[in-house]
């Protein structure tokens, strides 16, 4: 298995193929409120890009054979949240990962978070984030297993 910076010429078209296999897994599996994927993939296709490229991102590859096989969507950010330290407030932030389904379960994910870090680390960054939906209880599982920690939890109501 081959990890590896994304070729500019190929960003848009693995953003969208990851973001599209992001999206109908959580619509699978959280269902409403997330958008039907055609109505959201354009507009955060943008969204991804723009911050990629304005944010010190990077678009990481896992491949087999010349086959990608996972994508890893990732970017510097900064938070305003004035009771914690400094330097938390300062991050990486896993914005999107994305296994193809017949290829779980073999570390893929595990290994394009490793780089990620390990790139994050040497541009200066202590801190990694990412954010789960509650009800993927597979993914979240898999990220405390790779070390993260549950931080802060968002509830939310439909009135």
């Amino acid at each position: 298995m081959l990890i590896r910076l994304a070729e500019p010429s190929e960003h848009r078209g693995i953003v969208k193929a990851a973001i599209t296999g992001v999206q109908n897994h959580e619509r699978a599996v959280v269902g409403d409120p997330v958008q039907p994927t055609e109505d959201a993939i354009e507009s955060y296709l943008q969204y991804l890009m723009h911050r990629v490229v304005t944010k010190d991102g990077l678009i990481l590859v896992a491949e087999i054979d010349g086959r990608i096989v996972g994508t890893l969507i990732g970017y510097t950010d900064e938070d305003d949240d004035y009771l914690v330290q400094a330097e938390f407030n300062r991050f990486a932030f896993i914005s999107d990962l994305y296994v193809i389904p017949e290829m779980r379960r073999r570390g893929i994910a595990k290994k394009l978070i490793t780089r990620f870090n390990e790139l994050m680390r040497e541009r200066g960054f202590p801190w990694v984030r990412i954010f789960v939906k509650s009800k993927n209880r597979g993914a979240l599982e898999s990220y405390l297993k790779y070390g993260f920690e549950e931080y802060e939890t968002v509830l939310a109501v439909r009135l």
